[in-house]
């Protein structure tokens, strides 16, 4: 199926219209994968948007889901977008997360004052605690420049008591709906964030920080978001830091590893190790967490929220094999 899949897409980029027909029957074949039906949807359109259209819109919005759904709603928005307003409103009450998040990108692209409605009323919602939190990223912003002034005035007046309320308040929104596939690329890919440097996952990583393999298991969502955006408030047990100044003047920072009666021994931002004799110390005091505490500056609202969501769904050890979750 992923030969057929390829060829399929091979054939749309050079713009094979006879093909046309055998991705007309792809799509209607149910027993397929909602994966290669939407492949051949998407370049279904590519060779003629109008059959496509044609055919996203005789997908029932109650069937409305997996892969399929996502190409339907791509198909709509770029064929009929003002025009099929009613269809996305319909799939933001979808079942599916993520096709509900679809939605509402969807109509934060359309400039109508229909979309405007839906989205003042999502926003509502929101200010009354009713708003699913899985979408409210997307809500917020689908409503950047839709709002009246008067509802503009109290979102950001909300938002500004969340954020001063608590530490977290200003990243609450991340909290949940995110891509756990794209977290995982953030965690391992991104090097802006260089997780693995520290983090280790399964076999993958380093160990100056605490092994994330099951983090999911162990802690909820809102200790993780709060470990990436605030890392002093909660110092995980055994990673501890110090900061030492020896006889010498020379200043160590680092993991505090060993201490006994004789020494003390750091683990430092590279890995290495420091050990100290006690009689050699002139000055110590508790250090700040040695994970950076602008991590949050190199992510977007959204890459926060799936990151959030990849080390949440970390629940199982791979290599366990008495662990049957």
């Amino acid at each position: 199926d992923r030969v057929r899949l390829q060829a399929i897409d091979a054939a749309a980029n050079l713009g094979i219209k006879k093909i046309s027909g055998a991705l007309v029957e792809q799509i209607n074949e149910a027993n397929r994968t909602s994966e290669g039906r939407a492949k051949a949807l998407l370049a279904l359109v590519r060779l003629d948007p109008p059959l496509a259209l044609r055919l996203a819109e005789s997908v029932p919005p109650q069937e409305t889901r997996g892969l399929l759904g996502l190409a339907a709603l791509d198909v709509l928005a770029s064929q009929s977008g003002v025009q099929s307003i009613d269809r996305f409103t319909a799939a933001t009450e979808n079942t599916e997360t993520r096709i509900q998040q679809k939605a509402w990108d969807i109509l934060a692209t359309l400039k109508d004052e229909k979309a405007d409605q839906v989205i003042g009323d999502a926003v509502e919602r929101y200010l009354r605690g009713e708003l699913d939190a899985r979408v409210q990223l997307n809500v917020l912003e689908a409503s950047q420049d839709r709002l009246s002034e008067t509802l503009s005035t109290r979102l950001a007046q909300h938002r500004d008591s969340v954020a001063k309320a608590a530490p977290l308040g200003k990243w609450l929104d991340s909290l949940s709906g995110g891509d756990t596939e794209n977290g995982r690329r953030l965690f391992f890919e991104k090097t802006e964030l260089s997780c693995v440097r520290c983090h280790k996952v399964d076999r993958a990583g380093g160990e100056v920080g605490p092994n994330l393999t099951v983090i999911g298991k162990e802690r909820d969502a809102k200790y993780l978001l709060e470990s990436i955006c605030l890392p002093d408030a909660q110092i995980a047990k055994g990673f501890e830091t110090a900061v030492i100044v020896d006889i010498d003047g020379a200043v160590h920072s680092g993991i505090l590893k060993t201490e006994t009666e004789e020494f003390v021994e750091l683990i430092l931002s590279d890995g290495s190790q420091k050990r100290i004799l006690v009689d050699e110390i002139e000055a110590r005091k508790k250090g700040k967490s040695s994970m950076p505490s602008d991590l949050y500056k190199f992510v977007s609202p959204r890459e926060l929220r799936d990151l959030v969501a990849y080390l949440v769904s970390l629940k199982a050890d791979p290599r366990a094999e008495t662990d049957t979750e």
